[in-house]
């Protein structure tokens, strides 16, 4: 199994490790779905495998990754020019503003589910409504987000 994704990642033994442990996460979440036909368990691993993959490379162009290697250790911090930390200050209260600018529900979703960093079923819970609704809404309220930073980047830069 790990060969195969192995040679499928072109020798990324890090994404093959990680591709192969979801592989087996999924086949156990779905055990019971599971119905013996011709092809027996490993053919079975095989395909989920070879699905993992290919979302994997579907998805790849509009994921954002940064390697281990290149993210400080805990305790370490990377020396930020004062350049930077203004800019980062800047863009801090851009945002804030943008967030200002939402509807109240739409605010209550962002700062639960990106502030608080809780999961989509407790910010339902807690404005009493469905997670459906809580996706719908945090959809929404990105999209809002988005294009209020387009606008005063276009108006800043005028």
């Amino acid at each position: 199994m790990h060969q195969y994704v192995y040679r499928r990642v072109r020798g990324d033994r890090y994404l093959a490790d990680d591709l192969v442990s979801e592989t087996f996460l999924r086949a156990l979440c779905h055990i019971g779905s599971f119905a013996w036909r011709r092809c027996g368990v490993r053919a079975w691993l095989i395909t989920i495998a070879r699905n993992l993959v290919a979302d994997h490379y579907r998805s790849w162009p509009s994921r954002c990754e940064v390697s281990m290697y290149e993210v400080p250790e805990s305790g370490q911090t990377a020396a930020r020019s004062p350049e930077d930390q203004v800019l980062d200050a800047f863009e801090y209260r851009r945002l804030l503003a943008a967030v200002a600018g939402l509807t109240s529900r739409k605010q209550t979703v962002v700062s639960l589910r990106y502030w608080r960093d809780l999961p989509g079923r407790q910010v339902a819970r807690r404005m009493g409504c469905s997670v459906g609704a809580v996706k719908s809404l945090q959809h929404r309220a990105t999209c809002d987000l988005r294009s209020a930073m387009r606008t005063r980047e276009v108006g800043e830069l005028a």
